[in-house]
């Protein structure tokens, strides 16, 4: 990493650091489809998701952008296939799977589905206040926006670089370098995310100063070795004290 530099921007991504599910994605799921007659354990509908997701995606890589689909009929036809990969298609009519998908587009791109990570309002409130830039970078697409604003967090993003408008994900270096604000450059930047990856390793090729946000109880486990190499937090608003002046 390079040496200290005045920080200018902060950028953060979505998922899993300024907001998360309200319940776990399988039990809303699950709750949709039972009030339309359709049961299946979250459990099942977690591993049926995760197969879904991968198959989906090699088809239609980034929500459908790369075969001109918009996100919803990307999200309607995940939908359809942990569906189907649990009840006969006999069993299921038209009119029902078309409600159940509305109705999951709809959840999921509203506070419904989603809130904000404790102290995420009050740290972005403070980065605003102090004058910095701040922006979202997002392997998501733009569906991601409803949901700020429907938690009141749109406000304070300047800049908000997601995937499926870009057309390259995280850790890719381009959409970093999209999420710049006019003349900042990548080491007066300060990146935070939740993934490892994606975000950490990403920001930091793209020149970034990366910080880590991880709960060991809540995110995807990472060995101790990577620990006691990275800067992380456990606390949102902690990020504060690695904003440099």
């Amino acid at each position: 990493m390079k040496a200290a530099t005045t920080t200018r921007m902060v950028l953060f991504d979505a998922f899993d650091t300024i907001l998360r599910p309200r319940q776990p994605i399988p039990n809303q799921y699950a709750h949709v489809f039972h009030k339309h007659g359709i049961n299946i354990n979250p459990d099942v509908i977690k591993s049926s998701f995760k197969v879904a997701f991968v198959q989906l995606n090699e088809k239609a890589s980034n929500y459908g952008k790369s075969i001109a689909w918009t996100p919803n009929q990307w999200w309607s036809t995940l939908i359809r296939m942990v569906i189907e990969d649990n009840v006969s298609v006999a069993d299921i009519n038209n009119t029902s799977l078309q409600v159940i998908q509305n109705e999951l587009l709809t959840r999921f791109a509203s506070s419904e589905g989603y809130e904000p990570f404790e102290g995420s309002y009050e740290t972005l409130s403070s980065i605003k206040k102090s004058g910095l830039k701040c922006g979202l970078v997002s392997n998501s697409d733009e569906r991601i926006v409803s949901v700020l604003e429907s938690l009141h967090l749109r406000h304070f993003f300047d800049k908000i670089s997601l995937s499926y408008n870009v057309g390259c994900e995280k850790p890719d270096i381009n959409i970093f370098k999209h999420a710049l604000h006019s003349n900042i450059r990548p080491e007066e930047v300060l990146f935070v995310g939740d993934e490892y990856k994606a975000d950490y390793l990403g920001a930091m090729h793209a020149g970034m100063h990366p910080l880590l946000f991880y709960r060991a109880e809540y995110h995807k486990p990472l060995q101790q070795d990577v620990l006691s190499n990275i800067n992380y937090v456990q606390n949102i608003p902690d990020v504060l004290s690695y904003i440099k002046t």
